[in-house]
């Protein structure tokens, strides 16, 4: 035997159970069974791979269970409660790995039981398979229920006599002639059986050659339960369809056989009615192993997803065979989130390598609602496990690297062009896209190698103006009115929808947002909103004004500003007079009249809009924005210190009056000392401008 293909044998992936009880990929590598000298005994070693290293050693011990399940898989727990198993490649790797430790362990192969269970000789004389034996039959199986030893050979022996087959030819025959004292015998049978949670059964019942049937017999439970047509359904209504035919038959029995296990898991054998937790758990693993090798299979075969990217891209394609192809993509982008983190990073890159955005871009842009909301789960999952992805796309769209398939529009300006359109009444499709905008331009999860300011430039240049449309369309900034179509409810919650996108922009990166209000008429309009008669969008429009005066300083310690500006040079200056031109641009914009007009009319009612106001102004106190607190005070003075609830603008006073003080002191001490010296060389702007008032 060669080298290759004593590797290929030998290699295996290490998993182990997590306390969400779901398996964490652990890494990939081969597995040996020899004499390890540091745990003194025959050990499993399983040596990584790309390195060398070793993912496990385990002493294989006399008192373990160990099982082997589907042939190639063998499961077990370490003395600290902590579950493996590993996945084999082939089966004959399995079948040798297995028969060393039934050698060390001094058990037979062809049987898996507990060691610790009595280990006298088990014999077993089948009862007759016949119709009238039914009873007897039954009686067997509990009487074989007790150990995990008489479990085994039971199952062994049902195996070897073709027995389920046998079972099941009864079972057709009852159901042509609906004989139902037979088939709920037979129910209670099967069962026993699946109670039994031996690998070996479960494997042969869950064969594509008896789930069907397996399948029939679970709809005859006992009155009172219901008749269920699950069969009907798996035939007529979950069929699975080939969009694309696979060349591999292995993979299509694969992915028949766990569309039929989930559904006897989900909706057949529902917890506890019939199967107890450590059935629920086997068929758990059974489907997780089984979407880990769907997965890997599919994504082997590249001209297969190449092929699907690219029908689903193309604009020959119609529409009907768009939504199947798309929708085949979900699935299988659901599957794949079974996979551990490490494999899961060489799957995007196998989709990224093969253009999956430019697919989904056509999803997106499609007029097919189905297609069209499936394509957006998709572009969901991909952006929530990696949206550096969509970030490079994005990049080389800009640069030409890419074809954009849809009016030379990057993808990211489709998506918000799907927002501000959203056709859902509650805006289902604006609210899911919006989150997924917010992941994309989250600077926390950017990759550096993208290009973090380079990529927010190139954003707030081609995308900003499709976001703020909505706003533009409903608002008149020359008088600060709203048109009559802002009082529409949906249109309300859209605008809701963008501005608190807007404020998340706000808070992470409110330098390029900043500048954007700077240059724009933005911010008249926002304030215009705050006349809507929808308070949630009122509310909405005054988070946002909070956002920006958090994101606005006016430095007041000299040494503080000094130490900044040796630290961060031009930059932080440049952070300053954009400071100063926010401020004053929201003292030009009247930005709190239509907020002292909110604060009257709601009358005192303490709720959200009261509370968010309040806020706002403390925030302006505590960190003693003068220019603020004076234009807030000169002009709402009066009525805001008439607030008896709070004292919240008692407070704002005296705090604006003593730091007036201070700099009465600070210019008396510096006039003392210097005859020469001049305050106005050295206040910032806004100070000066108090002065000359």
């Amino acid at each position: 035997m060669s080298v290759a293909s004593t590797d290929a044998k030998r290699r295996v992936k290490l998993y182990a159970l997590n306390e969400n009880r779901q398996w964490d990929d652990k890494g990939t590598g081969h597995v040996t069974s020899c004499y390890h000298e540091p745990l003194d005994g025959m050990s499993l070693l399983v040596r990584n791979e790309s390195d060398g290293s070793l993912l496990l050693e385990s002493k294989i011990q006399l008192d373990t269970l160990y099982q082997k399940q589907q042939g190639t898989l063998i499961v077990w727990t370490e003395s600290d409660n902590y579950e493996l198993a590993l996945s084999f490649q082939e089966q004959d790797g399995c079948n040798e790995i297995w028969e060393k430790i039934c050698q060390v362990q001094g058990r037979d192969p062809a049987f898996d039981h507990d060691q610790d269970e009595e280990q006298e000789e088990v014999k077993v004389n089948l009862v007759d398979c016949e119709l009238e034996k039914l009873d007897e039959i039954l009686e067997q199986i509990n009487a074989f229920s007790q150990t995990t030893r008489k479990k085994d050979v039971l199952s062994n022996e049902y195996i070897e006599n073709n027995y389920i087959g046998k079972l099941l030819e009864i079972f057709k025959q009852a159901d042509e002639t609906q004989d139902l004292p037979t088939l709920h015998k037979l129910y209670e049978i099967f069962k026993q059986l699946f109670l039994f949670d031996r690998p070996q059964l479960l494997e042969v019942m869950l064969g594509d050659q008896y789930l069907i049937d397996i399948i029939g017999v679970l709809e005859y439970e006992p009155p009172p339960a219901k008749h269920h047509k699950h069969r009907e359904f798996l035939r007529d209504g979950a069929t699975f369809k080939e969009v694309i035919p696979f060349s591999n038959q292995k993979l299509v029995d694969k992915i028949h056989q766990t569309y039929r296990v989930q559904y006897l898991q989900s909706s057949i054998l529902p917890s506890p009615s019939i199967i107890d937790d450590n059935v629920y758990a086997s068929l758990t693993n059974i489907l997780f192993f089984n979407k880990v090798e769907i997965v890997s299979m599919i994504q082997e075969d590249g001209e297969f997803l190449q092929d699907l990217f690219n029908q689903i891209s193309s604009k020959e394609t119609s529409t009907e065979r768009r939504r199947e192809l798309v929708l085949f993509l979900r699935e299988y982008c659901i599957f794949s989130q079974t996979i551990h983190q490490k494999q899961r990073d060489g799957f995007f890159k196998t989709l990224a390598s093969l253009k999956i955005l430019s697919a989904v871009e056509a999803a997106l842009a499609s007029n097919d609602q189905v297609a069209m909301s499936a394509a957006i789960d998709i572009f969901a999952y991909l952006v929530e496990y990696n949206p550096n992805m969509t970030r490079e796309h994005v990049v080389q769209q800009s640069e030409g690297l890419i074809e954009s398939p849809i009016n030379g529009a990057h993808i990211l300006k489709l998506v918000i062009d799907n927002i501000t359109t959203d056709q859902d009444p509650e805006l289902g499709i604006a609210t899911q896209l919006a989150c997924i905008v917010k992941l994309i331009l989250d600077p926390e999860m950017q990759d550096i190698s993208v290009g973090k300011e380079a990529f927010l430039e190139f954003f707030y240049v081609t995308c900003m103006q499709s976001i703020i449309e909505p706003i533009n369309d409903v608002t008149i900034p020359e008088v600060k009115e709203l048109k009559a179509s802002a009082n529409d409810r949906k249109t309300a919650q859209l605008l809701s929808i963008i501005l608190d996108l807007l404020t998340f922009f706000m808070e992470h990166h409110h330098r390029q947002l900043r500048r954007y209000i700077i240059s724009t008429d933005l911010l008249s309009r926002i304030i215009t909103l705050m006349k809507s008669r929808h308070k949630f969008l009122v509310l909405s429009a005054i988070r946002f004004c909070r956002r920006l005066i958090g994101k606005t300083k006016i430095e007041k310690e000299k040494d503080k500003d000094k130490e900044n500006e040796n630290e961060n040079g031009n930059e932080h200056e440049n952070e300053k007079v954009l400071d100063k031109l926010l401020v004053e641009l929201i003292i030009n914009e009247d930005l709190f009249s239509p907020i002292i007009s909110v604060l009257k009319n709601n009358n005192g009612r303490y709720n959200l809009l009261d509370s968010a106001i309040l806020e706002m102004f403390e925030y302006i106190s505590n960190e003693a924005i003068l220019p603020l607190m004076n234009h807030v005070l000169t002009n709402f003075g009066p009525f805001l210190e008439s607030i008896d609830y709070v004292s919240t603008f008692k407070v704002m006073r005296r705090r604006r009056d003593a730091l007036h003080d201070e700099m009465s002191d600070t210019t008396l001490k510096l006039d003392l000392d210097d005859d020469d010296f001049d305050i106005n060389d050295e206040l910032e702007p806004q100070f000066k401008r108090q002065r000359m008032e």
